[in-house]
């Protein structure tokens, strides 16, 4: 039983949630995706955000890798809802491109989890009938 025990704390302990697997900037609650594809400096408009928070956590203004102060722009000739771009460093820009989050909704570790606490409460239940039918057999 403390084996199940010890597998279910290491499974949530290490479980990284799907979201933190990708570069990503939030703006006005749209996720985007960060990639490694540079954009000219000619081609980026005018600035519509920057990073607030650093964080793994899908939130207004949040990056899980880009420190707070890093400013977002329009990327001239897209929709700023489908592209924006980001200011890796000085003068240098890389593309974002919006995307679901990753980490909302059913994954294989949620799937994971549930079976572990199926097997859990099963295990734990049987123990547990199994302990009071000895008891009751044998006064102990």
């Amino acid at each position: 039983m403390r084996i199940v025990h010890s597998i279910v704390l290491l499974t949530l302990l290490f479980a990284t949630p799907a979201y933190a697997a990708y570069e990503f900037v939030v703006h006005e609650g749209k996720v985007y995706e960060v990639t490694t594809q540079e954009i000219l400096p000619e081609d980026v408009g005018t600035a519509i955000g920057e990073v607030t928070t650093m964080s793994t956590e899908i939130e207004n203004g949040a990056s899980n890798v880009f420190p707070v102060g890093t400013f977002y722009y329009e990327v001239q000739g897209i929709d700023r809802r489908e592209t924006i771009a980001v200011e890796k460093e000085p003068g240098v820009f890389v593309l974002a491109n919006y995307a679901e989050p990753k980490g909302s909704g059913f994954s294989i570790w949620t799937a994971l989890l549930v079976v572990v606490g199926i097997l859990v409460i099963i295990v734990g239940t049987m123990s547990f009938r199994n302990q009071r039918s000895h008891v009751k057999q044998y006064g102990e």
